[in-house]
């Protein structure tokens, strides 16, 4: 594998920071803007969650955003995007100098009254008997429960919530370990922070999310797997906790040791794929389809850049984490070699 030292690619007064002896702060809003709710979605009922990765520059102003998950129609996406671009910030400082940073931020698209409450009467209905066919583990009659709710419109944060644990039950019988992370994620609401508000039953909630962190262990997606073991112990779910903590243990110890592993990818419909970095070396390998450009969204530095297959990228370690966007053909897909 031939070897690309990001370094090259940032001005030169970065190489000189002595982050291991500086103080850093992390970008905060100042002044958020609240996103308009889409006339078409406010009409009909409809809710949603947009997640959005982004960077803030030393003027304080967000650029180079993308939607990272969401729920609902992407009628939000616009919405959010527009308030994004309309809210300031105070920028990541390093030495109390102004620096680039990332952020993350989660705008939440909230009905009240009784649109925001429940599932229809037909939702529940076809969710009812689509769990009634899993239950007897009747084959075709599942396809066909599951199709029917599918095509139902789903409206609010419960029903695109309870419509991701149908899909989840349908590909512990059918589907492959990334659908169901996928599925679990629409289930949990996108969720990263206790904070959150979910939709399912607790006890449910506590099952599901034992799931999810299993499947990402299997699945090589470690630091997605640390932050839902924290999420876990923020929540004080000690029996998960036990179950986890000593492998959690072991994957803490992968971060800096010379092992590598790989994690499959597939660029969605939009020829995107993003995910956080463990590592600070990585290479993307073998795969169909083309791959354009790299994104790298980090605590303290941003940079894009023409990607390449087999070849090696080193990320210095003193910009902190980062997350990787990988663009190019819709449905490419390859591994990332983290190492």
């Amino acid at each position: 594998r031939r070897s690309l030292i990001l370094l090259l690619l940032v001005p030169v007064a970065a190489l000189t920071q002595q982050v291991e002896v500086e103080t850093f702060t992390v970008p905060r809003p100042v002044e958020r803007a609240v996103p308009d709710y889409p006339g078409s979605q406010a009409m009909r009922g409809g809710e949603g969650l947009v997640f959005v990765d982004f960077m803030v520059g030393t003027d304080g102003k967000a650029f180079d955003p993308v939607v990272v998950e969401s729920s609902g129609d992407e009628d939000f996406h616009e919405a959010a995007l527009e308030a994004l671009s309309e809210s300031t910030f105070e920028p990541a400082t390093l030495s109390g100098e102004p620096i680039v940073g990332s952020m993350r931020v989660l705008y939440r698209f909230d009905m009240e009254g009784d649109f925001g409450e429940g599932a229809s009467p037909a939702f529940v209905s076809a969710f009812r008997r689509l769990q009634r066919a899993l239950e007897e583990q009747d084959s075709e009659e599942i396809e066909a429960r599951l199709a029917r709710l599918e095509s139902l419109e789903t409206r609010n944060h419960y029903e695109y919530a309870f419509l991701g644990l149908a899909r989840y039950s349908h590909a512990v019988l059918y589907g492959t370990p990334r659908q169901r992370l996928d599925h679990l994620r629409q289930a949990l609401s996108v969720s990263w922070s206790p904070e959150d508000r979910l939709y399912l039953d607790e006890d449910l909630v506590r099952d599901l999310r034992r799931a999810q962190l299993s499947l990402m262990l299997q699945l090589n997606f470690f630091a997605e797997a640390i932050k839902t073991f924290e999420l876990m112990q923020e929540n004080e779910d000690a029996e998960g906790i036990a179950a986890f903590r000593d492998v959690i243990a072991t994957v803490e110890a992968l971060k800096h040791d010379d092992s590598e592993y790989f994690i499959p990818l597939e660029l969605d419909e939009s020829g995107s794929a993003s995910v956080l970095l463990f590592k600070n070396r990585f290479a993307l390998t073998e795969g169909e389809g083309d791959l354009a450009e790299a994104v790298l969204r980090c605590e303290r530095q941003y940079v894009a850049f023409q990607v390449e297959r087999d070849i090696s990228y080193d990320v210095p370690g003193d910009w902190g984490e980062c997350s990787l966007q990988i663009l190019g053909d819709s449905s490419a897909n390859f591994f990332l070699m983290q190492h």
